[in-house]
């Protein structure tokens, strides 16, 4: 990915393709505005593919490492205008990697869910599989799902840690997990030497602080969603400064 600081200083990426899932978002619903806040300040961002095919003129195509493209869709965040209660979890890969391509992109995005249903997550890494090993010219981060009910159980450590070990055997490019589990993200990383981002859903100045994030450490990058864009530009060029500070072990 394009670096705005040092080679080794750890990735950091905005994700906002989250309109896929969600419908209008605030955010990032005056897009030419959002891409020139952003483009300069982070390594990479995903994108849909009407965003891109939208915007041709705002998304630089000359930026192939920036581009990330998301390549699945799926009907776990819909927005308050979209609920859908008691909602059967559906998650489709609807673009390849060939498509990813044509993009002028070598990045794909997925998502993978953790919800306790045994052939559900069988069809995950079937699914995942099949993408992963079409074209080794396109590289995937991967990021974990995890179903709010499991994130309290006792056991969702052991859990990750298992898909994570079957997504490494994979040889998947990047495993992003939820900030929540960043214990268990460095244990991994260590145990595993997989390249692990951390993902934040979260405005700064929600549950998390400057400070949680200020001590992440042996970790490659960090994934922020749109509601980063919430916060002041002064806020996102601090966190963004720290982060920076790290280097990626």
């Amino acid at each position: 990915m394009s670096k705005q600081n040092s080679e080794n200083s750890i990735d950091i990426i905005l994700n906002i393709s989250n309109s896929l899932l969600k419908g209008k978002i605030e955010e990032t619903v005056h897009f030419d505005k959002v891409i020139k806040r952003c483009k300069d300040k982070f390594d990479g961002l995903i994108y849909t593919f009407g965003q891109i095919k939208n915007h041709v003129g705002i998304v630089d195509s000359g930026q192939r490492d920036m581009k990330i493209i998301r390549a699945d869709w799926n009907n776990s965040n819909y927005n308050q205008y979209n609920l859908i209660k008691n909602r059967e979890i559906k998650h489709e890969i609807i673009f390849s990697k060939g498509f990813v391509k044509s993009l002028d992109s070598r990045i794909a995005f997925l998502e993978t869910f953790i919800n306790n249903n045994e052939e559900f997550e069988k069809q995950e890494i079937k699914k995942i599989s099949e993408f992963h090993f079409s074209d080794s010219e396109v590289k995937v981060i991967l990021n974990f799902n995890v179903d709010e009910a499991l994130s309290e159980r006792l056991d969702i450590i052991d859990i990750l840690e298992m898909y994570s070990s079957i997504y490494y055997e994979m040889g998947i490019d990047i495993l992003c997990i939820p900030i929540k589990f960043s214990e268990c993200a460095k244990r991994i990383k260590e145990y595993m030497k997989i390249p692990i981002y951390i993902s934040v859903d979260k405005n700064l100045n929600d549950d998390i602080t400057l400070d949680i994030l200020k001590d992440i450490q042996n970790i490659d990058g960090v994934m922020f969603s749109e509601k980063l864009l919430r916060s002041s530009d002064g806020e996102i060029a601090y966190i963004l400064d720290q982060l920076r500070r790290q280097t990626k072990s």
